[in-house]
Parts: C-alpha cells; structure tokens; sequence
C-alpha cells in the first residue's frame, strides 16, 4: 500500500505535469531574472563604497515601494476586469503616476535623505517605473502571462549590466548606477507600451473604462504587499546605519533572493487564472497543484541557501561582506513568511469579495504595525533581530488573512 502511495505521488510529479504548472513556468523567467538581480546587486555591493552601496539600496528600495503604487491600482484592475490597452488609459497612467513621483522626490529632498539629482532620479524611475507595471497587468489581462513577466522582471537585467559596467567604471556614488538603472526602466516602458497599442485587443477585453470604486482597496493591497517586501530596507537605516542596510542587500541578493522569485511568480501566475476558474472546485484543484510544486522548491532552495550563500556573498564580494548562520537562518526564515502572505494576497485578489479585500488591508496593515515594532525590539540582537523581529510580526498580521484564505479554498 505505502508503496502504490509513493508511486502514485512520483507519477503526480512526472516532468509533464511539472511543466505544466503556471507557477514553475513563470519560476523560470523570474528566477533567471533573480539571479540576475543578485548578481547585480552583489557586483555593485564589490565595486562600490559600503555607505554608497547601502544609499544605492535605499533608492532601489524607494523604487521598489512606489513604482508599484504609481498606477493607483490600474495594474490590477486591468487583471481583475480584463481591461484593453489605450493611448487614454496611458495618459491616465502617466498622469496619475507623475503626481505620486513628484511628492515622493519633493519629500525626500526635502528631508534631506537625498542629494538633488538623486531625489530626481527617483521621482523618474517611480514615474516611469508606474508605466512598467500598468503594462504588465495589461498583458497579464491578455493572457500574455510570458511576455508580461520578462517586461516586469526587466529592469533585473538592467541591474546586472550596471553591475558588469561598475567592475571597469569607477561609481563613487549611488546617483550614477541609479540614474542607468532609470534609462533602462524607460526603455522598458517604450518597448511594451509601442507592443500594447499596436496589437489588436481580443473581443472579450474591456474597453478603457476603469471600475475606480475598486482601486482603493486594491491600491491598499498593493501598497501593504510592497511595503512589506521593502520594509527592513526602510526601518534599517534609523535603527542601524546604511552600511548595516548594505550588509541586508547582500543577505537578499543571496538568502531572501529565491522565495522573492517564489512570491512574485506566484503571484503573477495564480491570480490570473484563479480569476478565470468558474467552480469553486476547480479553484481549489489549482491552488493545491501548486502549492504541492512550491512546497518541493521551498525545502530545496532552503537548503541550498544555508549552504551556498555564505561562500557566494564572500566571492562575489571580495569578501567585503560576511554573512553569519544567525543572519541568513533569519533570511530564510523572512522568505518564507512573506511566501505566505503572498499566497493570501494572490487569493483574496482572485475570488474575494469586496469584504475580503478589506479583510487583506487590515490585515497587512496590522501586519506592517507589527513587522515594524518587532523590528525595533528585534535590534537589541543587531542586524538577525531586525530581520526575525520583522518577520515574526509579519506572521503574526498574516493569520487573519491566512484564516479566510482557508475558508475560500473549502
């Protein structure tokens, strides 16, 4: 019997089925794009000074955060109600972006965290960043989950040749990798939206109507979801300083890396066809198709990140940087919890009601309260506390969101 069970399980997992999972296939795109990133990122982390290297992060961090609420939750409206592609949804986009990216670029100016060219070339990627993300939720919308994914995983290659161009030329300071990283977010964005405007649009895509009474609730989940992926790079700083904010880069270029990959292809592949499932039943034979896959490559790339990443950070780096057990089990550990999240984000979004993506906000803001506090209780413990602080409340924020996923799946 246990082994008809076992064989049973191996022929479940044969390499066709494997590939047949939505998940592993946008994997493969995104972890070559995550390479990519952290070999970027640990390249500039060797060519660069430590405290330059850590205010380079911050940027990329600021970016991260705003490039993805720039649309104003148009991304995931076009998802949620197959919108079409148009030179007035564009303009929209553009509009409502350059608002958000002036503020941004004026307040952190103002602050005094940036230099003036600094602060503008935020404000610029955050703009031309928000065009990158409405472009790949159109082509989401359109069934064009490849293509979406390379346009949204695109300015991780960018990042790498910043990286290969930093070993010859000298970069002193954060402004001038960031301002090439810019330029390539731009040539992103010229590239999908010529393709977008020039293809014919199906008969079952929407026009350019946009449902608005959605895109707060929708905008929450989006702002808490990239918060969250972003906040120790935000709460490091005043804790600690921008060379411990380095040393967290390099832990993600190397440990936290591979369940980034995991959440965001996760989430580009699940929502949608979630969405498109019109049985309860068949949602939830997805669902567990997948999670089954993900939950092989969770043990695996655990284990090759305990094992790998120290010797990998200290090479690459020119062992400018040393990672320690304690401080990459808490990566890990990171990874994970935001795993889960995502996993409650990617539901809710697909089948929830209006209710539920209520449900999600309160819960990742609750979630975001306490990642924060446990991050300053966790610096007692130095860098490892911040990260486990962070995490642990994360976990605790997720548990309500986690519940209802639960009763959604039933």
């Amino acid at each position: 019997m246990e082994y008809q069970r076992v064989r049973s399980w191996v022929r479940h997992f044969s390499l066709s089925r494997v590939l047949e999972l939505a998940f592993l296939r946008s994997s493969a795109v995104f972890g070559l794009s995550g390479i990519a990133f952290a070999v970027g990122t640990l390249l500039l982390a060797r060519a660069m000074p430590v405290s330059e290297f850590g205010a380079f992060s911050l940027l990329l961090a600021l970016f991260n955060i705003f490039c993805l609420l720039a649309p104003a939750g148009i991304d995931q409206i076009a998802v949620r109600h197959r919108l079409r592609a148009s030179a007035k949804l564009l303009a929209t986009s553009i509009a409502i972006s350059i608002a958000l990216a002036a503020l941004v670029a004026f307040v952190v100016f103002r602050l005094g965290h940036l230099p003036f060219w600094s602060a503008l070339a935020l404000g610029g990627s955050i703009a031309i960043g928000g065009q990158v993300v409405t472009a790949s939720g159109l082509l989401r919308a359109a069934g064009r989950l490849g293509v979406a994914t390379w346009v949204f995983t695109g300015g991780n290659w960018g990042l790498l040749a910043i990286g290969v161009v930093g070993q010859w030329i000298a970069m002193p300071s954060a402004s001038l990798p960031f301002t090439l990283f810019l330029l390539g977010q731009t040539a992103i964005a010229v590239v999908a939206w010529t393709m977008l405007l020039s293809a014919s649009s199906g008969p079952s895509m929407r026009g350019v109507g946009i449902p608005w009474r959605e895109a707060p609730s929708l905008l929450g989940v989006a702002a808490i979801g990239t918060i969250v992926l972003q906040l120790e790079r935000i709460i490091i700083p005043p804790l600690m300083d921008l060379a411990a904010l380095a040393t967290f880069s390099v832990l993600s270029s190397v440990a936290i890396f591979p369940f980034r990959i995991m959440t965001s292809s996760l989430e580009f592949s699940l929502t949608p066809r979630l969405r498109g499932e019109a049985s309860a039943a068949r949602r939830r034979a997805l669902f567990w198709l997948e999670m089954r896959g993900i939950a092989v490559v969770l043990v695996f790339g655990t284990a090759l990140v305990l094992l790998l990443a120290p010797w990998a950070a200290s090479w690459i780096t020119g062992s400018k940087y040393q990672l320690t057990f304690p401080l990459l089990l808490a990566g890990c550990v990171s990874g994970a919890v935001k795993f889960l999240q995502t996993v409650a984000r990617s539901v809710l979004t697909a089948c929830g009601s209006a209710a539920d993506l209520g449900l999600l906000n309160l819960a990742g803001g609750a979630g975001l309260v306490l990642g924060a506090l446990g991050g300053v209780l966790g610096s007692q413990l130095s860098l490892p506390g911040i990260v486990l602080g962070v995490a642990l409340g994360f976990a605790l924020g997720t548990v309500p969101a986690l519940v209802r996923t639960a009763r959604l799946l039933r």
